[in-house]
């Protein structure tokens, strides 16, 4: 989807539950875990036209995954509730290697700019907090210390900052831990899932403030927040496309740029009027001063540029039952709602049948 929140393309077309994309560097592939309606759930990739779809992991559960900055490896989490750790494998599926030792959930890793270190979330039931590791496993430390469940970090494009989020608002915070500021001020709604643009200029994230989620930007400093998506589904993960110069992929426009800009196609200009030898004369030719040079003719002016979408985003969506009844993205709170119904309806059939 582009910023603007046109052209909104479905990539995956499957009954499973697909989440938690993330783009290559390179922006040609998407990562992204998918799962039936079962416990587990596997590591793909897939181009960024939808084709060429291949799984990386065979684990009991794996999820969020998160390219590292030179395209090489996948960090992502593996593993069930307090047995969860993070892992790395490369982009053809070997070298898988546990990364983390927690004593709790272990999930959404984040490589630094640098490649050097990985930020991810961690905790007990809906306690958590941001911690970060070296790629090497060492250095394990907490980065956050506050109530309730500090998730989702992402890193500034500049490696300075880490925004999250926060019992129900993003923040942002030095890498170190330092100096945490709040973006969002809600109470009422979840803003979750921030994600970084290219230049460190906006935050794109996930917010319930319609009622359902949708995809909402805002400028890095928290100001003029403007929701993208309009819809019945909820929207969430939202991943930014990474900057990809227009010269290797023509396809992906560069989105560190806030005005795109278009290299206009050249008029020609149209050819000079052919010159008529005059007809001779008995009369001499006329002086230097008399003669008059044809004015040439103005090229038409050259049209101004349209401005073209910036290629923002990829995020996931989960649409409900009644959507063309479609059911691969299928929240599972909605899931559990249904089967709580259904067993309420077969005690009712039972209590009429018994009178």
């Amino acid at each position: 989807m582009n910023t603007n929140s046109t052209d909104q393309v479905r990539l995956t077309h499957n009954n499973e539950r697909n989440r938690a994309p993330s783009w290559s560097p390179d922006g040609q592939h998407i990562a992204f875990s998918s799962s039936g309606y079962g416990p587990n759930s596997e590591i793909y990739v897939v181009k960024v036209d939808g084709s060429d779809q291949q799984q990386l992991t065979d684990g009991p559960k794996d999820d969020y995954p998160s390219w590292s900055p030179d395209g090489q490896h996948i960090a992502y989490s593996s593993g069930y509730g307090p047995n969860s750790e993070i892992y790395v494998v490369e982009v053809d599926g070997s070298g898988q290697h546990q990364l983390t030792h927690s004593s709790g959930w272990v999930g959404n890793p984040s490589w630094s700019p640098d490649g050097q270190r990985i930020a991810f979330s961690s905790g007990h039931s809906h306690d958590s907090e941001i911690y970060v590791v070296n790629v090497n496993g060492s250095g394990q430390h907490q980065l956050t210390h506050s109530p309730g469940r500090d998730d989702n970090p992402s890193w500034s494009p500049d490696g300075q900052r880490i925004a999250y989020s926060s019992g129900v608002n993003i923040y942002v915070m030095n890498a170190d831990g330092s100096s945490r500021i709040r973006l969002t001020d809600t109470m009422s709604s979840r803003d979750i899932q921030p994600s970084w643009s290219p230049d460190g200029q906006r935050i794109v994230f996930a917010s319930d403030r319609d009622g359902d989620f949708e995809i909402f930007v805002m400028k890095s400093d928290g100001s003029d927040q403007k929701q993208i998506t309009h819809n019945s589904a909820d929207d969430t993960d939202p991943n930014w496309a990474p900057s990809v110069e227009t010269s290797q992929a023509s396809s992906v426009l560069d989105t560190d740029a806030s005005t795109p800009t278009i290299s206009p196609t050249a008029t020609p200009r149209p050819s000079s009027p052919t010159r008529v030898a005059p007809t001779p004369t008995p009369h001499p030719p006329p002086t230097p001063s008399s003669t008059v040079t044809p004015t040439p003719s103005p090229a038409p002016p050259t049209p101004a540029p349209q401005p073209t979408p910036e290629r923002g985003f990829f995020f996931n969506s989960l649409p409900s039952q009644g959507d063309s009844g479609q059911w691969d993205f299928m929240d599972p709170v909605a899931l559990s709602i249904i089967g709580i119904c259904l067993t309420l309806l077969g005690t009712l059939v039972q209590l009429f049948r018994g009178r």
